[in-house]
């Protein structure tokens, strides 16, 4: 949905943030062997590798698609985005530096090459958030449309575009609404008055959508409009896309992918190296409390340390979830598969304690170190507890699209223990749709803010 004067304008976008990264090699390397070293052979053989980082930076800059749509997103994604992106400028440079350069690349260099480039490239961000936010406001970069259907997905649409102004859209028309248009305040045109509709206000694009059982309208209209100049866009009617969808291309046939989390390779591999490293310092800075909640557990109930219990994970694997006992031994048998309530006669005196403080927890640091959990995400259940839900709560199953977590979205919001599940599910839902790496840090920082005590917590 862009016009001529909004792709020259990406277009000098992406090339100023090539430019950036290029310029921040070059300053990296004057700070590095002109100011500090005054080392002019250094600085001539490592300019060299410049054009590297710019090469690296256009097809990234380019792969991720930063620039095909000027629909703002939120602050701390694009945050979250660049700071991938800039991660990945540098692993690739680092690896073809050292097949390239003799000489050893400096870490000083690549340190500060890596935080000039974040700098800039946020700085150029939000230099570009502002202008088109400026603009907008004033009325600039307007796209027009004019919507033709029916149906609660085409309302949702027309919902979102009311409620986003700052995306830069705008409902001129709607045409065969069945009375939405009236309600939400949008001029309103009959079926047959469409095509009169669209040549007097020249929308940029048509967008169509019908419920199902009115396909043939969709279908009638798109083959006797297809050969128009004013692009048609299509609003699929998918009911049950709750964590959204992704059109996917397969040799000219394409695909809707729905319910599949958008998270790239790379995010993912920055969310592992989170926990890794995470769990790590957990584990080296708890372990003296580890160590004595263990002895204390041991001292007062008989039995073993450390209880494993049955959770499912990703894509509905099974793996054995550690927590220090707080129950006598055998008592998760005594009453079947159900929760711990408040008053649970099971729980110990010091497991009680354990519990109320979410301490019980901290072996689960080793779930995450080998892989089974990760430091957020939804929190797994019991497979035999999960047979009951699946066919009940609607979207149940979804959860298992992210790793388990120790803690959540929905933990840090209040909704853990003998709460509502069907809140849960809608801020786990909300977590996977909106997942990024910088919403994890902010999850971790909320559990540790608010401290692990909750009155849910039996």
């Amino acid at each position: 949905m862009l016009n001529q004067q909004s792709k020259t304008f990406i277009f000098l976008h992406y090339t100023l943030d090539i430019f950036i990264v290029g310029f921040s090699w070059i300053l990296a390397t004057s700070i590095r062997f002109i100011v500090l070293e005054q080392d002019i052979h250094s600085f001539y053989s490592f300019m060299k590798l410049t054009p590297i980082p710019i090469l690296v930076a256009a097809i990234l800059l380019y792969s991720k698609r930063f620039y095909i749509s000027q629909t703002l997103q939120a602050w701390h994604k694009d945050f979250s985005s660049l700071l991938v992106l800039n991660l990945q400028i540098q692993l690739f440079f680092i690896l073809a530096g050292y097949n390239i350069q003799s000489d050893r690349i400096s870490r000083l260099t690549i340190a500060l090459f890596f935080v000039f480039c974040q700098i800039f490239l946020t700085a150029n961000r939000i230099a570009f958030r502002n202008h088109i936010i400026a603009e907008r406001i004033s009325g600039k970069r307007i796209q027009h449309l004019f919507v033709i259907g029916r149906g609660a997905h085409v309302e949702r649409f027309v919902n979102k575009v009311l409620n986003f102004p700052l995306t830069g859209v705008k409902i001129v028309g709607w045409a065969d609404s069945d009375g939405a248009a009236e309600r939400m305040n949008i001029p309103s045109f009959s079926e047959k008055e469409t095509d009169e509709a669209v040549k007097e206000l020249k929308p940029q694009n048509i967008v169509l959508g019908y419920t199902g059982e009115m396909a043939n309208k969709q279908e009638r209209y798109i083959k006797t409009h297809y050969n128009q100049v004013t692009p048609i866009i299509l609003i699929p009617q998918l009911n049950y896309t709750l964590l959204g969808a992704r059109i996917e291309d397969f040799h000219g046939v394409p695909l809707i992918n729905i319910n599949s989390p958008s998270q790239g390779y790379f995010s993912l591999i920055a969310k592992r190296l989170l926990d890794i490293s995470g769990a790590s310092i957990g584990v080296v800075l708890l372990s003296p409390l580890l160590l004595t909640i263990g002895l204390l557990v041991k001292a007062t109930s008989s039995g073993p340390i450390f209880y494993g219990q049955e959770r499912m994970t990703t894509d509905g694997k099974i793996f054995k979830m550690w927590k220090f006992r707080s129950m006598r031994q055998g008592a998760d048998r005594e009453e079947g598969f159900t929760w711990t309530t408040e008053n649970d006669p099971r729980k110990t005196r010091f497991g009680t304690f354990i519990r109320r403080t979410s301490i019980d927890e901290l072996p689960q640091l080793w779930n995450v170190i080998i892989g089974e959990m990760s430091l957020v995400g939804p929190r797994p259940e019991r497979p035999e507890l999960i047979e009951g839900f699946k066919d009940k709560i609607p979207g149940y199953m979804l959860r298992h699209k992210m790793p388990a977590g120790i803690t959540g979205w929905a933990q840090v919001n209040g909704w853990r223990g003998n709460t509502s599940l069907e809140k849960r599910i809608e801020f786990d839902m909300y977590y996977i749709r909106n997942w990024t790496f910088i919403l994890d840090i902010k999850i971790l920082l909320l559990t540790v803010v608010n401290g692990f005590i909750n009155k849910n917590a039996y």
